[in-house]
């Protein structure tokens, strides 16, 4: 239910009021500006009523952020994988047919080599991530990769990029 009230942007009154005004001043999400408030008011309650029960009132609080994000985000979080390779193009034309994902090449330099060298960029869903290194491998054997995680993509093959305004 919290979720459905964060992404409609209201608050259900209490803490959650507090919890809006840290996260439009402090640029902190809203759940994780709840999860703050709410802790607080269960920690100075845990003076009052026991630790135990303090205790399983952050958890709750917990689980119902972590719930209240899913709603309110979704649960389609993106990867992002940064690839360095001798075959750049070899795996670039292997993303682009095999993923059709598009990539962006980055220019580089080696700090150990002091070489310039390109880093191939691309996001992919977390479920595109096993047969992303292994398209890599097949490409480039002797490539690294580092597979990172974003909250969110829009553009083209992910949610659509539009105003909010």
């Amino acid at each position: 239910g919290l979720g459905l009230v964060y992404l409609g942007r209201g608050t259900s009154g209490g803490t959650d009021i507090l919890g809006r005004i840290l996260n439009r001043r402090l640029g902190i999400s809203i759940s994780q500006a709840y999860i703050l408030t709410d802790s607080s008011a269960v920690l100075l309650a845990g003076f009052f009523f026991g630790w135990e029960k303090a205790l399983y009132g952050l958890i709750m609080i917990y689980l119902s952020g972590v719930a209240a994000d899913f709603t309110s985000e979704g649960s389609s979080v993106i990867r992002t994988a940064m690839i360095i390779t001798d075959e750049t193009e070899k795996v670039v034309q292997a993303i682009m047919d095999e993923l059709e994902r598009g990539t962006t090449i980055i220019t580089a330099k080696g700090g150990y080599t002091d070489k310039d060298r390109p880093i191939v960029y691309c996001a992919v869903t977390a479920a595109e991530v096993i047969r992303l290194k292994t398209i890599v491998h097949d490409a480039d054997p002797d490539a690294f990769m580092v597979v990172g995680q974003a909250n969110e993509a829009l553009g083209e093959g992910f949610k659509p990029l539009r105003d909010l305004h």
